[in-house]
């Protein structure tokens, strides 16, 4: 992220680190296959952040054998960064968050790879993925979705395979999920 005003993103640790490399792979292996077959694939990371994930890393008094080290800030990519670098790349990249700040930092990768068809939403998950599964025709293409909630953040999950023809509202202040019109599949 470019601009230190639209704030630093901290978490993780090492299994987030293991997490990021794994979600990599799978995304490389994942457009590497389904190019030749289909003629859009689609990321949608739903609680995208701002991209990057920062990591403070505390001063190391110098002992015996190191050095003095002094405290340093590193920026390390996060879920959709990873997805925007991934070769063969993706034809349509949408990042979700409900934080502003995060949404602003979004943006400005977006502006940052305007070759990309990327599209930023704020809002609550479950309402915008709802809105967008249900409006799209998936027919020849293929994505992926990416489901990481932070903690303590609500997440309520989409209705069970094998439905379609349904809306998702978002109601008080909870937001939960109400689904209606929901019918099997013919």
């Amino acid at each position: 992220m470019a601009d230190p005003n639209l704030g630093d993103h901290q978490f993780g640790g090492v299994s987030t680190d293991l997490k990021l490399s794994i979600v990599e792979g799978y995304l490389k292996a994942f457009t590497t296959a389904l190019r030749p077959r289909f003629r859009e694939l689609v990321y949608i990371d739903a609680f995208a952040g701002t991209g990057e994930r920062t990591v403070a890393h505390a001063a190391v008094e110098a002992n015996l054998w190191d050095d003095y080290t002094p405290a340093r800030i590193e920026r390390l990519r996060g879920s959709a960064k990873i997805a925007i670098d991934i070769v063969p790349p993706f034809d349509q990249l949408l990042f979700i968050d409900h934080d502003a700040r995060h949404c602003a930092a979004l943006r400005a990768l977006k502006d940052a790879n305007p070759d990309r068809r990327i599209a930023v939403e704020e809002g609550d998950a479950t309402s915008v993925l709802g809105n967008i599964l249900s409006s799209r025709n998936w027919a020849g293409r293929r994505g992926v979705l990416f489901l990481d909630p932070y903690p303590g953040r609500p997440f309520h999950p989409l209705p069970p395979a094998g439905l379609r023809d349904w809306r998702v509202a978002a109601a008080s202040r909870r937001r939960t999920l109400q689904c209606s019109a929901w019918r099997r599949r013919r």
